[in-house]
């Protein structure tokens, strides 16, 4: 076995220790062992979702280097969510809306080298997992590739090494809204593009472009913390809203004269 082979094994054997650690339920990937499959589980896990491993089955996994990967469980038995972001501008627009939700423990992807979001979660903190185009916002029944994983020559690695925030009710609904409201815009412009409606094309006409560029940019930010504005900033908010309500009524207006002609 060559040295580099040897150097993964031990530190894949030692990041699976830190992470049972530190709370979390983990159980092992097949990794570049199965190239068709290399992110599946190499064992049965749904009790694990449940129950962390023993250290015997720790060391029965990861202590003879028969498996190439780690995995993180998320839900309660690990007291964790993870916000997994597959979409650069999905990324970028959630940066841009809750800065702050950026500043905790994160792991970059392999595959995409795109953010993942680690989260503890309280007890008392109610958390249903969601699927956006784009992010995944992962809870129960869910688990992630975690460093040091290496797949076809791309490496999971941590990005920052900070304490995972402690969510609160509002950091969750603020999380929802955001990828319930990136779904809304993403899912109405394949519609409109489905339609071949030429004055909706959002590279085209002004009004879209410009009413899309204030949904991106502020509709976030203000849904999540409208309590806190000035009462321009409310007024502003308000007029993103009634703007938003325009452009509604006239791509329904565009659907129906496009399916009289038909």
């Amino acid at each position: 076995m060559s040295d580099s082979c040897t150097n993964f094994r031990t530190n894949l054997h030692a990041a699976a220790l830190q992470y049972h650690e530190w709370g979390w339920s983990i159980l092992p990937v097949r990794g570049d062992l199965d190239t068709q499959s290399p992110k599946a589980a190499a064992v049965r896990w749904s009790q694990f979702q449940q129950r962390r491993p023993t250290h015997d089955e720790l060391e029965s996994w990861f202590g003879d280097g028969r498996f190439m990967g780690v995995g993180v469980v998320c839900g309660r038995v690990s007291r964790l969510a993870v916000l997994d972001f597959d979409d650069a501008a999905c990324l970028a627009a959630f940066a841009n809306a809750c800065p702050d939700l950026t500043e905790t423990y994160t792991v970059e992807s392999g595959v995409r080298g795109l953010p993942h979001y680690y989260y503890h979660v309280p007890d008392d903190v109610y958390v249903r997992g969601r699927r956006a185009n784009g992010a995944d916002f992962q809870f129960e029944r869910t688990y992630v590739i975690a460093p040091p994983t290496t797949i076809n020559g791309t490496s999971w690695q941590v990005a920052n090494d900070a304490e995972p925030r402690t969510l609160t009710p509002s950091d969750v609904e603020r999380i929802n809204r955001f990828l319930g409201a990136w779904d809304y815009t993403r899912d109405e412009r394949s519609q409109a593009d489905k339609l071949d409606l030429p004055f909706i094309d959002l590279d085209a006409n002004p009004f879209v472009e410009q009413v899309n560029k204030k949904r991106r940019t502020q509709v976030w930010e203000y849904a999540s913390r409208f309590d806190a504005l000035s009462e321009t900033e409310r007024d502003n908010a308000l007029q993103v809203i009634a703007d938003d309500e325009r452009w509604l009524e006239e791509l329904r207006r565009a659907i129906e004269r496009r399916t009289s002609r038909r």
